[in-house]
């Protein structure tokens, strides 16, 4: 069965993905992973009661490889990401169109693309 996952933000679309089968969790802070995944790893989305939504794949149930971590602001972060924070190739798009654009590690900007 294929089934279509959609991730919204402050009800605002923000990523759509087909998964072959689902699986979900909840966490005790209220936040939420659908996605295809065995203990933790594989792809999904996860949603917590803040408004941040993770899309992508998972390791240990963090962002790990790509994926993408759009803020309740509506700030995206796209790119590379280890243990839930961009590392390596990534992108910063914030909610009044400005980019960052370039090699990330730990979550800062360490090299940018001109």
């Amino acid at each position: 069965m294929n089934i279509g996952l959609n991730a919204y933000s402050e009800n605002r679309f923000i990523h759509s993905y087909h998964t072959d089968e689902t699986n979900s969790k909840t966490y005790d802070d209220g936040s939420v992973i659908t996605g295809n995944f065995t203990n933790g790893n594989g792809t999904g989305c996860r949603k917590f009661t803040t408004g941040h939504v993770w899309i992508g794949e998972f390791e240990d149930y963090l962002l790990n490889g790509k994926g993408k971590h759009t803020l309740p602001d509506g700030t995206i972060f796209e790119g590379n990401f280890d243990g839930g924070k961009l590392d390596g190739e990534g992108k910063i798009t914030y909610p009044n169109g400005k980019t960052e654009e370039g090699i990330f590690q730990q979550g800062k900007l360490i090299v940018a693309y001109w």
